[in-house]
Formats: structure tokens, C-alpha cells, sequence
């Protein structure tokens, strides 16, 4: 021990001031080794005396064993000259420095939280800049790294160049992983230290030389962000290569790849993680036309700001352009640029081996746009000016490549090409509509043809934004349509015209106030309907979620038509009213259904006008609350009816056993009984009836029962209403006079279907002549609340009032979906705009950030993200905030 612990003791005063560094990397790389080897085997515990003493060698506290004579650190920032910056340690402990440090003194330290700033020439060696610390060369200032052993300079925080007087490097310097160098002076060339993974070139400033001068941009880096200034990444003829192996993000400033008027060489910026575009100006050539102009992109391209810039060329065969060549990945492009025809930035091409699996395209921004090709701006009747290079093709019209396209732009875009969707059709808002213009700014790609969009078997038009919205013919064609719709838009879908789904669809319902509003439901022979095929499926339906409208099935299986209504004259009270009919006998067979929460005999079914069925020898009351319109549109197929029932929207009635089917039958109501199996309630809220037999004839249907009285409260009641206030719900209402002493019970549901009591109040009888109500909620329910009002009548049989819907928006409203996700998330905030968004990975890994001012929506392309599960976490502008987890 004697002996390992002498040379441990020798080896530390050997150590000389620029190897010293390489020590204690050696020991950070140690360290591991020996963790890890501690536990390989148990023959491991025989060296235990030598592996004691390897542990104090390698972790005893580098603040004690790593320091040396001369050492300096910052004491605060200030100047490098300023005496006062620095510390400098005698040997035994760390003392005011009486000089500023030289290349003469050992390890040079600027400490985080610290700025150290250059005014005068200056050589530096052994300098280590930790993070968060900042050390900036400013004025006339020449800086160099002299040549030592080892590396001379190590940036982990920042390195800033703000001096005109340039750079020089006879030794090495390290951007390490999270460091940063900052080109922020006007003009001057970029260095070429040693990029480590993670590190980030920033420019803030022009990178820029003048004619025939080297710029320093053809190299690698890691991450690139450009914040300010005007860039070029070549300033002469020849050819030159950038390469970003992480990300490269444009905020502001301006970025080219070409300044000057040289039309020779290949100028070649490679991204082998993802383009980001927030601000400033991504050009191509400056000033004059270059035909091999290229970006080869690995990842996603998402522009959100900013312009585009550059010549156009009128040279056939040019290969400039946007390539995506991700290795076995799906690679997103998202814009809120116009890209009209007419210059390089229109020409987009993919690899065809090893290539990208997948493209997607998303449209966003607030002027019309034109979709991007590989064509180059002209039609076909002229010269087409894009011709990528080897192993590439333009971007896909036809075929399997395109995954998902989606429109978010309320100015709308125009169709260039043909458009294949073989996933999603994402239509958020705006309009889909087809280019017909010969010529810039909307080429078309074959002059007489129109650009159409149709969808491969299995693919899916999803309707997802807030606002209302109406189909139309561009994105729901009449032939090759998709195979599901998806109604994922809380402002409900009108339908334009009758549109069928094939029998593999799927009708998905995937938000609350989601409606399919299809044609008026005064008959079934409306030709606005949604079609569901032999086979097709619905999944979702729900209280606020359905077709308000008609819908027809066709098809040999039994079927529940997700049919409702929404009320005209108040928007909150949303009527589910799904009913089924059993499997009728061939596939050509079709019915047709939908359903109206009003009075049958408003629309000329007098209630009253029944046969003796109703009326022998049980008088049976025909429902005064709604009716459905269920007809056979074609085949002769006989099928049994069930219809539902529902608290607030059904009649009352003392018990569900004796609620029967009856229809119209042109003159009168006839029964149809029900099969035993009825629904028990109350006190279930819900439930449904089936006819005793197999219907034959079809027209008008509804429910009745001995005794049926509507649930709306008397006339006596004046209004039941609600408002937030502060952290409470206010439910008010009045009547005329009280005459009634029966009192009111005031109930609450999350879903509206399922309530409970929260109070009963008693009248108040000497109250003259109005007698008003009122009742404060302290306790709302999380998200939302449904409140209703209930009394007796005569007959003791619960009559309500009607549902006022109220938010808690203390409560968690944040929306996205769909979660689990594939592709892209949706965000939805509440009522105020998200101030900041970030998602992280399980291990607590940042993989996404965004910092700015968002609408209540936002769009986030996810298909490079790993399976697993995420949290997001979303802050708004009145400083609150919200998370939720997601699942990929």
C-alpha cells in the first residue's frame, strides 16, 4: 500500500500545468471504467488494497489534488487585465491576484456566472471557460490559443468574438458539449476549433470575408443558430460544404449559400437533424443564378417565420433545391411561406434509396400558399428547369411516400399537383383548392389538367380545428375518398354534399361538441347525408358527439345509427338519441335515420290520432318530446326498432317496463310494444326499448307510455340560468308567483347524463310578485358542469328544467391529442394564448421547446420521436400553467 500510495503522491507533483488537463479527463473517463469493473467479477475483491487507493487516485475532490501554483480562476467579471478579475492560488489556498494571468501561468479558469472580457491583443493557453461562464474578445482585439500540450482552450460556456480584430489559432480549441461560440462582430470568418457534440455555433453578427475570401463555414458543426447579420456560406467560385450533424435553426439575420455571381461549383449545406425557421431570411444565391444550390436534409424542415431568398435560374437541368434524404425515417415539411413558383425554393426532392420512409406536408401561415414540387416554376408545355441529381425524384404526387398532408391556413393553398394521401388529411382551417394558372405564380404541372386529391386504401380525412367548418370537394372527393373520417373539431362539421364511406371505414368521433351536421331532418331523403357501407363501423358517439342530422347504412349487420340533434335555439343542450335496427337479410339493403327533439305533431304526426292498439286495452300517451324518422330506403328487409331514452331529452314516466315502440302509419300511431327486455328506470338516466316483433313498415317513430309527461318544468318557471363567478357557479331562475310549495332540487353531472343532487330549495311564499332563486356553487366540479332542475308533479314523477352547461377554468383545459400519438400532436389551450410549450421524455430528457406567443392552438410534428411515454407542459400568458402526460 506503502508503495501505490507513494506513487499516487509522485504522480500528482509530476504532473506539469497543460497535462495536467488531460489527467483529469483521463480521470472522468476512469472513473467509469472502474465503477463498472467493480462488479464484473468476485475475484475483483483479491485486489481490494489496490483498487482502494485507485479510487482515492482518480475521485478524491479535484479542488484539492487538481489545483497547482499559479493556477488563476475569476474572482467576479471584469476585463482580463483588471488585476482585480482574478484569483490565484500560492500553494496552499486561493489569494487576490497581484497580476493579470499569462501564457507563462498554469490552468486559467472563468468560473460560471462570470464574464471576462478582452480589450486588447491577447494570447491565452490552458484557459478552461466553464458553463455558464462567458469569456468575449471585444474592440480591435486579435486573440490567439497558443500551442501547448493538450488543448489549449475548452469552452463549456460561452465564447464570444465581438472584436474586429480577428481570431487565431496556432493551438487547439475546444467547443465542448453544451459550449458555445458566438460570432458576434460584423464581417470575419469563423475559426475551425474542435466541435464537440452538442456544441452550438451562434451567429449573431455577418460571417462575411468579401469577395474571394474564405468564410470558415465549410466545416462541421453540430448545432447552428442565427440570431443576426447577413451570412454567406461561400463568398468565391468552387465548391464548399456545410454540415450541421444536429440542428440548424434560422431566428434572425440572413443566411446564403451564395454571394456572389460565380454560377460554377456545388455549394452544399447538410442537416442531419432538423431546419428550423422562426425569423430572418434563408437565400440561395444572392445575386446571380447557381444550378447546384443544395440543402440535404436528414430530419424535418419546419419553417414558422421568416422569408426566402434568392435568384431564380432560367437553366434547364439545374439540381438546386431541398433534398430529403432521412435514412429509414418519416421527414415532415411545414411552412407558413407562400413558396410560389419561380425560384429555387420550389424545387423539393427525396431519395429514393435509403431514403426517407415517408413525407409529410403541413401548411401553415396566414397568406394563401402554393404547394411545393420538384418542377421548377414552368408548366410542362415549357422547359422544366428542376432536375435533381442522381438517386432522387421530385417530390411525390402519386404512390406511397406521402403520408399526411395537412392545411391550417385560413387564406387556404393551391393545389400544384396531385396529391395520394396514404395516412391523414389533416384539415385544421382553409380551404383546399386546385392551381389552373399557366405560369408563375401557381404552375401547374400538366397545363389542362386540374390537380385532385385522393386518398389510398385506408387512409383518413381528419377534420381538427376549433372553429366551423364545411367539408368540400377538394379534400372529400366523391370517388377515391378516404377510408375514415375523423370528426376531431369541438366547432362541429357540416357536411357539403352525400359522401359514402367503404366498408373497411371507420366514422371516428374523437372530441366533445364534435358533430357531423349532415342534411335537415324532415324526412331521410335529404342528398346531404353521410353513407356508412356494408361494413363500415362507427366509433365514439356520445352525448355531444353524433351525426345531428341523417345518416344512412347500408348493409346484412345489425346497427346502431349514432344520430342526435343539437337544440336550434340553445346550443348547449346537445340530444344524443342513437337507435338500432337488427341485421336485415342482403348486403344491398339500406335504412336511413334521423332524429328530431321536437313535438310529433308540429310536423303533422297528431298524437292524438291513434289506432286501437294505443288505446286498448291500455291508453298509451305517444311522446310530445321527440320522435325519429327511420325509413328503408332500399331492399325489402323486415327489422326489429330500439329506440332510447334519456333523462332531460325523453318524456317522463313512472317505470321503463311499460315504454313501448309506436310509429306512424300515415293517418295514426300503431304500437309496436317492446320485447320484455326494456331498460330499467328510473332511477337509471338512460336506457333503451325494443319493438316486440320484426317492423315491416317504416315512417315515423317515438315512445309511449300509460302515463307521459314532458320533463320540462311548468310554465310557472320564468328562466334557469348560470354565470362564473370568481371561483363559484351562479344558477338562477324565477317564477311567476309562488303557488306551488313544492321545492326545487338542484342537481349536477360531469357528462350530462348521470346526476346528483347539490341542494334543495324551498319557495319562498310570501314573495310578491315574483319569487326569484338563486344558488351559489363553491365546489364545481373539475372541467365541465351540468346543472338542471327538478320537481315533482302531480303523479309524483320527476319533470326537469332545462341543462345549463358552466366550465370550472381553474380546472385543467388543456387538450392534446390525439394520446396516444403517432405523427403529430394538437394542442389546444384554454381562453388565453400559450406562452410556452416543452415536452419531455421519461427519463426527464427536454425533446421539444417552443417559446413565443401561440395561438389556443398549436401543431407538432412528432414521427421522429421514440415510442414511449412523454409530459407535456404548457404555460400561458397570465403566468399559470398545465401538464399532462402523452403516450407514443
Amino acid at each position: 500500500m506503502d508503495a501505490v500510495a507513494s506513487l499516487y503522491l509522485s504522480r500528482l507533483t509530476q504532473l506539469s500545468k497543460s497535462n495536467r488537463k488531460t489527467f483529469i479527463r483521463m480521470q472522468n473517463f476512469a472513473s467509469d471504467v472502474i465503477t463498472s469493473s467493480l462488479y464484473l467479477k468476485r475475484s475483483v475483491l483479491k485486489s481490494f488494497p489496490v483498487l482502494f487507493f485507485l479510487f482515492l487516485f482518480f475521485f478524491t475532490d479535484l479542488s484539492v489534488v487538481a489545483q497547482a501554483t499559479n493556477d488563476y480562476r475569476s474572482a467576479t467579471s471584469g476585463t482580463w487585465a483588471t488585476v482585480a478579475t482574478w484569483q490565484r492560488y500560492d500553494g496552499l489556498s486561493w489569494v487576490a491576484a497581484t497580476v493579470a494571468p499569462t501564457t507563462a501561468d498554469n490552468v486559467i479558469t472563468i468560473r460560471s456566472g462570470h464574464t471576462v472580457t478582452i480589450g486588447a491583443n491577447l494570447s491565452v493557453d490552458q484557459v478552461v471557460v466553464e458553463s455558464g461562464a462567458t469569456l468575449e474578445s471585444t474592440g480591435a482585439a486579435t486573440f490567439t490559443v497558443v500551442n501547448g500540450t493538450g488543448t489549449d482552450l475548452v469552452v463549456n460556456g460561452l465564447f464570444k468574438r465581438s472584436s474586429t480584430g480577428g481570431i487565431t489559432l496556432t493551438g487547439t480549441m475546444e467547443i465542448a458539449n453544451g459550449g458555445t461560440y458566438e460570432h458576434a462582430v460584423s464581417g470575419g470568418s469563423i475559426p475551425t476549433p474542435i466541435w464537440s457534440t452538442g456544441s452550438t455555433l451562434l451567429i449573431s453578427n455577418s460571417v462575411d470575408r468579401g469577395n474571394g475570401q474564405a468564410v470558415g463555414l465549410n466545416q462541421t458543426f453540430y448545432n447552428v443558430v442565427v440570431t443576426g447579420g447577413v451570412s454567406y456560406m461561400n463568398r468565391s467560385s468552387g465548391d464548399k460544404t456545410m454540415t450541421v450533424n444536429n440542428e440548424f435553426r434560422i431566428e434572425g439575420g440572413e443566411f446564403w449559400m451564395q454571394r456572389n455571381s460565380f454560377a460554377n461549383g456545388t455549394q452544399t449545406l447538410v442537416v442531419n437533424g432538423n431546419f428550423y425557421q422562426t425569423g430572418g431570411v434563408f437565400g440561395w444565391n444572392f445575386n446571380a443564378d447557381n444550378t447546384h444550390l443544395k440543402v440535404k436534409l436528414a430530419k424535418d424542415m419546419i419553417i414558422d417565420g421568416g422569408s426566402w431568398g434568392g435568384f431564380q435560374t432560367s437553366l434547364t437541368g439545374t439540381e438546386s433545391g431541398v433534398y430529403f434524404v432521412g435514412n429509414g425515417i418519416e421527414q415532415t415539411f411545414s411552412t407558413v411561406l407562400t413558396h410560389v413558383s419561380g425560384a429555387q425554393r420550389n424545387r423539393f426532392y427525396y431519395a429514393t434509396s435509403s431514403g426517407p420512409t415517408g413525407l409529410n406536408e403541413i401548411y401553415k401561415g396566414t397568406a394563401l400558399q402554393y404547394t411545393i414540387n420538384g418542377s421548377g416554376w414552368a408548366d410542362n408545355a415549357s422547359p422544366t428547369y428542376g432536375t435533381p441529381e442522381g438517386g432522387h425524384i421530385a417530390w411525390p404526387t402519386s404512390g406511397t411516400m406521402l403520408k399526411s398532408f395537412t392545411i391550417n391556413n385560413a387564406a387556404g393553398v393551391q393545389l400544384r399537383n396531385d396529391r395520394t394521401i396514404n395516412d391523414t388529411l389533416y384539415r385544421t382551417i382553409g380551404s383546399i383548392t386546385a392551381c389552373t394558372t399557366v405560369g408563375a405564380p401557381c404552375a401547374r404541372p400538366t397545363p389542362g389538367t386540374t390537380p385532385a386529391i385522393s386518398y389510398a386504401a385506408g387512409a383518413t380525412l381528419e377534420y381538427n380545428g376549433t372553429a366551423a367548418i364545411t367539408t368540400e370537394n377538394m379534400e372529400f372527393p366523391t370517388t377515391n375518398g378516404p377510408t375514415n373520417l375523423n370528426i376531431n373539431n369541438p366547432g362541429r362539421v357540416t357536411l357539403h354534399a352525400n359522401r359514402t364511406l367503404p366498408g373497411t371505414g371507420n366514422l371516428i368521433f374523437s372530441v366533445d361538441n364534435g358533430l357531423l351536421n349532415t342534411g335537415t331532418c324532415n324526412s331521410t331523403t335529404s342528398n346531404v347525408m353521410i353513407i356508412l357501407s356494408d361494413g363500415t363501423t362507427v366509433t365514439g358517439a356520445g352525448n355531444r358527439r353524433f351525426v345531428n342530422g341523417i345518416c344512412r347504412k347500408i348493409g346484412n349487420d345489425a346497427f346502431t345509427f349514432p344520430v342526435g340533434r343539437l337544440d336550434i335555439a340553445d346550443a348547449t343542450q346537445y340530444k344524443y338519441a342513437p337507435v338500432t335496427i337488427t341485421a336485415p337479410a342482403l348486403a344491398t339493403d339500406h335504412f336511413t335515420t334521423c332524429y328530431l327533439s321536437d313535438d310529433p305533431s308540429g310536423a303533422g304526426y297528431n298524437r292524438s290520432s291513434k289506432d286501437a292498439s294505443m288505446t286498448t286495452p291500455t291508453n298509451y300517451d305517444v311522446s310530445s318530446c321527440e320522435f325519429w324518422h327511420i325509413n328503408r330506403t332500399n331492399g325489402s328487409s323486415n327489422v326489429s326498432v330500439t329506440l332510447s331514452w334519456a333523462y332531460g331529452r325523453s318524456c317522463s314516466f313512472v317505470n321503463s317496463s311499460d315504454l313501448v315502440v309506436t310509429r306512424w302509419t300515415g293517418t295514426e300511431w300503431t304500437n309496436h310494444y317492446n320485447n320484455g327486455a326494456n331498460t330499467a328506470g328510473p332511477p337509471v338516466t338512460s336506457g333503451t326499448v325494443t319493438s316486440q316483433n320484426a317492423v315491416t313498415s317504416f315512417s315515423p317513430f317515438t315512445l309511449a307510455h300509460p302515463l307521459l309527461r314532458t320533463w320540462i318544468l311548468a310554465q310557472n318557471v320564468l328562466g334557469f340560468t348560470g354565470q362564473r363567478i370568481k371561483e363559484a357557479h351562479l344558477l338562477q331562475w324565477k317564477i311567476e308567483q309562488a303557488t306551488n310549495e313544492a321545492s326545487f332540487t338542484l342537481e349536477r353531472s360531469a357528462d350530462g347524463l348521470r346526476f346528483e343532487t347539490v341542494a334543495v330549495i324551498e319557495p319562498k311564499a310570501d314573495a310578491h310578485p315574483a319569487n326569484s332563486f338563486q344558488y351559489f356553487d363553491h365546489a364545481p366540479l373539475a372541467g365541465t358542469n351540468y346543472y338542471r332542475l327538478k320537481q315533482y308533479n302531480r303523479d309524483r314523477q320527476p319533470v326537469y328544467s332545462k341543462v345549463v352547461l358552466l366550465r370550472n377554468q381553474n380546472s385543467r383545459s388543456l387538450v392534446v391529442y390525439p394520446n396516444p400519438f403517432t405523427d403529430q400532436l394538437l394542442i389546444k389551450g384554454r381562453g388565453q394564448n400559450i406562452r410556452s410549450i416543452q415536452i419531455m421524455n421519461a427519463t426527464g430528457q427536454l425533446i421539444y421547446q417552443q417559446t413565443g406567443r401561440f395561438s389556443l392552438q398549436e401543431t407538432i410534428t412528432t414521427h421522429s420521436w421514440g415510442k414511449g411515454q412523454y409530459q407535456i407542459m404548457v404555460w400561458y400568458e397570465d403566468g399559470s400553467r398545465e401538464c399532462m402526460k402523452l403516450i407514443k
